[in-house]
């Protein structure tokens, strides 16, 4: 009978070698693992965020962006679900780091592709992220100054989206 023994040592290294190999003590920079994606906006537009950022009772926070026609041209709108990326941080200024970048709390973001086409003067697009209470573990509870990262037809733009008083879940 064959023993078993060299071809387990030979799994057994290997699996040590792709660990060995893969493994890393360097910090990993996760902020350009995501940006946000471009919306893409063919027509005369207007870009309205807020009114505000919450946290719903189960611990989600939520924003919008609404995206408006401001006169009777067709606004064709073209987004993904990555369309927008939150940053909370601890003075009003916004100039120190962010205390929470949602851009760093993921790590993929799904190619969903979505297409709207606006019709008419004031014609609107509410545009509502939520984002997870398990991407805010870590977070501490306190108050907090929004803003939020989006790339309208490729120009980034970030825009204060208010305060938030945050509970951790």
């Amino acid at each position: 009978m064959r023993s078993k023994f060299p071809a387990r040592l030979i799994l057994f290294g290997a699996l040590v070698g792709l660990v060995t190999a893969c493994g890393s003590t360097e910090p990993i920079d996760r902020s350009s693992f995501l940006q946000p994606t471009t919306t893409l906006l063919r027509g005369p537009y207007r870009v309205s965020v807020g009114p505000n950022v919450t946290q719903s009772a189960d611990g989600r926070v939520v924003y919008h962006v609404t995206i408006i026609n401001p006169d009777d041209s067709i606004l064709r709108i073209t987004y993904g679900d990555c369309w927008a990326f939150l940053n909370l941080y601890s003075n009003s200024g916004r100039t120190s780091a962010p205390v929470f970048d949602e851009a760093t709390s993921q790590t993929r973001c799904p190619a969903a592709s979505r297409n709207v086409t606006l019709g008419r003067r004031g014609d609107s697009l509410v545009l509502t992220k939520q984002i997870a209470t398990s991407l805010l573990h870590g977070l501490p509870s306190g108050h907090y100054f929004a803003s939020i990262r989006i790339v309208p037809n490729g120009a980034g733009a970030v825009f204060p989206i208010g305060e938030l008083d945050f509970r951790t879940p």
